[in-house]
């Protein structure tokens, strides 16, 4: 905020970041053999706390339980 960036820019920023570590990581351990190279679930867990409100209802559902 002090840089006066967009929050949307941020937002999209912080998804690209975490896609692409995400990736990355998968991806050398696909090459030296240790996991296969299914990446839809990495990919969706890697963005969805960017969605507002998912991480709060998650961990209250987690505590119900």
């Amino acid at each position: 905020l002090g840089r006066q960036y967009q929050h949307f820019f941020t937002w999209m920023v912080c998804g690209v970041v975490a896609s692409g570590v995400y990736m990355s990581i998968v991806s050398l351990l696909h090459v030296t053999g240790a996991v296969t190279g299914d990446h839809q679930g990495g990919i969706i867990s890697a963005i969805l706390f960017l969605i507002p409100g998912f991480p709060m209802v998650t961990s209250m559902l987690d505590l119900a339980r």
